[in-house]
């Protein structure tokens, strides 16, 4: 076997080895940046989740008050100071979790009508469907007439 058929044969071989090896760096390295992206992924769900859970924790109290608010006689007494702790706080809270659309709604129904031909029920039923819109539903069908329709239709 003459000089030059002998390097042949060991490049020959050496090109799929340095070829493999390559190979095998570059995939591990894939895998990890797989793997980070996956474990950032997760982290992004758990903050949402908490996030989520934050606005149903945040929404449940204040709509019970505001639909009593609606319903019921005027709270007095204790009844309306525990009330009136409620709003100051969902105020604070919805500020930090409420969407805008949330908060603009907020505001409004706290305020009260401006126009003499708008009324509390119109006024709290954006504030639902912002709520709604807020805890996962952006997409809904439902509207100021079925939240309306079915408080008056208990009345």
């Amino acid at each position: 076997m003459s000089s030059p058929d002998w390097w042949v044969t060991i490049v020959a071989a050496g090109v799929p080895a340095v070829a493999a090896v390559n190979a095998a760096i570059i995939a591990s390295r894939a895998s990890k940046s797989a793997r980070r992206a996956e474990i950032k992924a997760q982290q992004v769900r758990d903050l949402e989740e908490r996030v989520h859970s934050k606005k149903h924790e945040m929404y449940e109290p204040m709509l019970t008050t505001f639909q009593k608010l609606l319903t019921e006689a005027p709270p007095v007494g204790t009844d309306a100071e525990e009330a009136l702790h409620r709003l100051r706080s969902f105020s604070t809270w919805v500020l930090i979790y409420g969407s805008d659309e949330a908060i603009a709604a907020f505001r409004r129904f706290k305020q009260g009508p401006g126009d003499p031909g708008a009324d509390m029920w119109q006024l709290y039923a954006d504030f639902i469907l912002a709520a709604r819109k807020d805890l996962g539903y952006p997409e809904t069908g439902v509207s100021r007439e079925h939240v309306v329709g079915l408080y008056k239709a208990d009345a």
